[in-house]
């Protein structure tokens, strides 16, 4: 290994899946959400806009999905304003968005599809496993 491939990281591509059959396009098809990485700086505001909540490991991972996902676009003022319509009260963030649209075991998908694309669903020895081959 040389320090040019330390320095070159590849972007980690963004994901498509389906979430659930619960919502589909005008072919019937399920719909494709769609998820990226966060950069370092967002994970770190979100640690600290979750710290001191008491999260178990699912709703941590939510919160992270949340913020992770580009389609549905969940920042946009005209989602957020809907959600706010539906739920009969203001929605401010992507993760009460999501509260809003999702039933439990659509929440628990989705924290685990974040898991698995983000890698904190492999335990340490996975990854040195991993390493050495």
């Amino acid at each position: 290994m040389t320090l040019e491939e330390f320095l070159n990281k590849q972007p980690k591509e963004n994901i498509r899946f389906a979430l659930s059959e619960s919502w589909k396009d005008g072919d019937g098809k399920p719909l494709q959400w769609e998820m990226r990485t966060l950069s370092k700086q967002e994970g770190k505001e979100l640690r600290q806009r979750l710290a001191g909540r008491k999260l178990d490991k699912i709703d941590a991972l939510f919160e992270f999905a949340a913020e992770s996902l580009t389609d549905p676009d969940l920042h946009r003022k005209e989602f957020l304003d809907g959600a706010s319509a539906k739920a009969g009260k203001p929605i401010l963030t992507p993760a009460d968005a999501l509260r809003v649209m999702l039933d439990n075991d659509e929440v628990q998908r989705l924290a685990a599809i974040y898991a698995e694309y983000s890698g904190m669903n492999q335990s340490v020895g996975a990854l040195v496993e991993q390493a050495k081959n």
